[in-house]
């Protein structure tokens, strides 16, 4: 009865936030010259690339940051997962606010907090820049460099079918290939780490994605209805084990142009 009472609390209490969300904030929009972006949704309770759109276009939907740590017994891994909260900042084009990343399967009084999430995100005419600082609020152990926190962003996969991708390696080697209409996954080449993507379409788009200093890109494709790009912190095996107070900054920018 006692645990019921308390999943029953923590439903409550998320019901009389969104409740607060809806009659203190109204849906939110930036418009630049060649995007729009809800960054703000009453129905969300929630902040950020909400509905981002291209000449009216859905092409992005969403944006959290996903983790995974080792747990207390041997072999066992924790999927973490963004909270979603509504309160934010938003001034001079500029959204602020702050998450916690929990177990993803947690609920109420067990949705335990391993780190704080703040993340600034700079609205521009043609350009967004995303700045994320991960903060351990435990001592935490990552699994490996390729396994620890990472941004992700749901591109629409109907939006950018049979557009052409490049992506730019860390060595400077270039890749180069089309968004399948039909997906197989045998014919997707984008399997690396990049500091540069870019995607460019027929109907005069160009999305350009940058991986700041300390960062790096990765692309996944499962043909489902979003594509996955990832934003991964660059981590050292010195820098696994962390202990509570520790920061990772994960960091990038979107620039869109019309092509003529």
């Amino acid at each position: 009865m006692k645990k019921g009472k308390t999943f029953l609390s923590a439903a409550l209490c998320a019901a009389a936030l969104l409740a607060a969300a809806e009659a203190q904030f109204p849906d939110l929009d930036f418009s630049g010259a060649s995007y729009q972006c809800r960054i703000f949704s009453r129905r969300n309770g929630d902040s950020g690339f909400i509905n981002l759109k291209f000449d009216g276009k859905h092409l992005i939907r969403g944006n959290r940051v996903y983790g995974v740590c080792r747990g207390a017994e041997k072999g066992e891994d924790i999927t973490l997962s963004e909270q979603p909260m509504a309160e934010f900042k938003w001034e001079n084009n500029v959204l602020s606010n702050e998450r916690f990343l929990i177990p993803r399967k947690a609920r109420g009084d067990d949705a335990g907090k391993y780190a704080k999430i703040s993340r600034r995100i700079t609205f521009g005419q043609d350009k967004i820049t995303v700045e994320i600082t991960v903060t351990a609020l435990r001592d935490i152990t990552f699994p490996s460099i390729r396994r620890n926190i990472r941004e992700v962003i749901g591109i629409v996969t109907d939006s950018v079918r049979g557009m052409r991708i490049e992506g730019v390696r860390f060595d400077g080697q270039v890749i180069s290939s089309l968004i399948p209409v039909r997906y197989e996954r045998r014919k997707w080449s984008f399997t690396t780490y990049y500091r540069q993507l870019s995607m460019t379409g027929s109907e005069k788009l160009n999305m350009q994605v940058s991986a700041a200093t300390g960062s790096k890109l990765y692309l996944n494709h499962y043909g489902g209805a979003s594509i996955e790009l990832e934003i991964f912190p660059e981590i050292r095996a010195a820098d696994l084990r962390q202990k509570a107070g520790t920061e990772t900054r994960i960091g990038y920018t979107i620039e869109f142009k019309k092509t003529e």
